[in-house]
């Protein structure tokens, strides 16, 4: 099978998974995810890289993209590989290796140390922090934490302050392992994006075609189709970024500039585009699609959190300049390749 073969048969197992929970969406807050995540766990889709002997496999790659699309089909967004495939990743051939605990979380230590909430950090046993210092990547292993209260992030899942106990004990890590990670990182987060938005349009054109006003469908008027029309294009810009750096992470167990010129050039599209299918959706639906009984704002509530496990834009397109200034390739070499 090949990767997108991989991934899609994950995805689409995932997603069946996640729809037998028939999860109630009561509040903005996201449902407890006991019995989601026990249903996963028993169809190996929790510690697909801890159970693995090649976590950095590209079946592994793609089961961990393909667990958090499917479960962002199911309107649920959910950082499996953060529990998982990263700090695996991230440890492997060090002296953490193999004595994580189970459901360690990998948090950047900048995270940590401005106090910022962190999304799931509720269901941490460990942290996994990391950061870049002048001796390269390190990371270190918080057995030993506080949680604040718990608080509520934008798409409803939980997140807490970490306030860490004794001075973390930092080991080297591989800088290019925190490369490959990155890339993976964003490239998820294009394919979860792709996915919501592909959601986000299927609920306004149901919305636009049964909706009647004046006695027709107002997906009828000029205006209605604009906000669509401008949608769907973005949607689909979205779903070809992604599709894209899939096609990188496949190729190799390393990124070419080539690579990540199209994946940072596909976040900066993601940016953009999510701003402007959340809006847009939003005013086709209008009041009914901020209600809590109407599936739209569980959509973009969690599109625009995936956009923020992206980095910030100024940092994106601070390495898109790096990589078209590079002396490595000309942008001509690294468009064409």
């Amino acid at each position: 099978m090949t990767f997108n073969d991989d991934l899609d048969q994950v995805r689409d197992l995932t997603a069946s998974i996640a729809g037998e929970a028939d999860l109630a969406h009561t509040t903005v807050e996201t449902p407890s995810l006991t019995t989601l995540l026990g249903a996963l766990a028993e169809a190996g889709l929790t510690d697909i890289a801890r159970e693995s002997d090649e976590p950095e496999s590209h079946e592994v790659v793609a089961a961990a993209i393909g667990t958090q699309v499917g479960l962002a089909q199911a309107g649920i967004v959910y950082p499996s590989a953060d529990f998982d495939l990263y700090p695996i990743m991230l440890t492997a051939g060090t002296e953490l290796d193999s004595a994580l605990p189970a459901h360690t979380l990998l948090v950047p230590w900048s995270a940590v140390e401005s106090g910022q909430p962190v999304a799931w950090a509720t269901h941490a046993e460990a942290i996994l922090a990391h950061r870049l210092s002048s001796e390269g990547v390190e990371v270190a292993l918080l057995r030993e934490f506080e949680r604040s209260k718990s608080l509520v992030s934008i798409d409803g899942s939980p997140a807490c302050r970490i306030i860490p106990g004794p001075s973390p004990d930092w080991v080297a890590s591989s800088e290019q392992i925190s490369e490959w990670i990155s890339g993976i990182r964003h490239t998820t987060a294009l394919s979860v994006a792709a996915a919501q938005l592909s959601e986000i349009m299927k609920i306004t054109v149901h919305y636009a075609t049964e909706r009647t006003q004046f006695g027709r469908p107002v997906g009828r008027f000029q205006a209605v189709q604009k906000l669509i029309a401008e949608c769907s294009a973005q949607s689909e810009m979205v779903a070809s970024a992604a599709a894209s750096s899939l096609h990188h992470l496949a190729s190799d167990r390393s990124l070419t500039p080539a690579a990540k010129l199209e994946i940072a050039s596909g976040c900066l599209v993601a940016f953009d585009a999510v701003e402007l299918v959340v809006r847009n959706s939003h005013q086709v639906l209008g009041a009914i699609g901020t209600t809590l009984e109407h599936s739209l704002q569980r959509y973009t509530r969690g599109v625009l959190q995936t956009r923020r496990q992206m980095d910030k834009a100024d940092e994106v397109l601070e390495a898109l300049s790096e990589l078209v200034t590079s002396d490595e390739k000309t942008v001509w070499e690294m468009i064409a390749s």
